[in-house]
């Protein structure tokens, strides 16, 4: 599918004509995080859709003139939801959960349920915070634009999140495959940390929303549910023992709480 401007892979499961869910990935993954979810629910009648963002999995690679930044992937997503004949359900991980957050408060009616798992809307932290936090960002060279993206690079930022040893946990398999976006990943990473959306703009979601996040997961992760939780209306918070990554190592703890929700 085209959308804006690149060719977008999709994967697809269940009746076209069931009620839409649209899953939104992590960075430096692809919709195959989603296989699981997306065939359970496609089994039970719903028309499950899970892009590729740009650059990443099947979909065709940044084409700007420019660094890449979130907001080509946002202005993609939402122009595969406005394409949509009916309101749908929206789920994202991590990078897709910011972005699910961010079309949640631009497209109301649009979407009629958010579940999200530990969005990075760093924005929200600088309230109290100030810059602290990215601050520390920049001195672990988040935004070194010499080295994002590098192995080196990869593997501080998948520790950051998940521990010492994660990145050789992942096996070389997992490894080859985040590499192969990994410059996007950076970018990602670099526009992420200039975002400084304040937790009131999303007062404006009218979805009901479930914020899910992980024990096991940095705090900054676990603040921003926090105070999503305090802000969005019509919401939930639920806590799982799990870290960052629950939704693809510890889909025996997310998928059950995620289906249950939605029945």
């Amino acid at each position: 599918m085209r959308l804006y401007g690149h060719e977008i892979a999709i994967m697809e499961a269940g009746p076209p004509d069931g009620p839409p869910i649209v899953f939104l990935h992590s960075s430096g993954m692809s919709s195959r995080q989603w296989r699981y979810y997306a065939r359970t629910l496609g089994d039970r009648g719903w028309r499950a859709l899970a892009p590729d963002f740009i650059g990443c999995g099947g979909s065709e690679a940044w084409r700007g003139s420019g660094p890449f930044h979130f907001l080509a992937d946002l202005r993609m997503a939402d122009e595969l939801i406005r394409r949509l004949e009916r309101p749908c359900v929206l789920v994202g991980h991590s990078y897709g959960a910011f972005l699910a957050i961010q079309l949640a408060s631009a497209l109301r009616e649009k979407i009629e349920r958010l579940a999200v798992w530990e969005p990075v809307a760093w924005g929200v932290l600088y309230e109290n915070d100030g810059d602290g936090f990215h601050q520390e960002q920049v001195e672990r060279g988040f935004f070194d634009d010499a080295t994002g993206g590098s192995e080196l690079w990869m593997k501080g930022f998948v520790e950051w999140w998940s521990g010492d040893g994660a990145w050789e946990a992942i096996g070389e398999r997992g490894r080859e495959q985040m590499m192969k976006s990994a410059r996007k990943t950076f970018e990602e990473v670099r526009s992420l940390g200039e975002d400084q959306t304040a937790a009131v703009h999303y007062a404006t979601i009218t979805a009901k929303t479930l914020l899910m996040n992980g024990t096991q997961s940095p705090v900054q992760a676990r603040q921003v549910c926090e105070r999503l939780a305090t802000i969005v209306p019509n919401a939930e918070r639920l806590e799982l023992d799990a870290g960052h990554l629950a939704p693809m190592n510890a889909i025996a703890q997310v998928a059950p709480a995620l289906f249950d929700w939605l029945e």
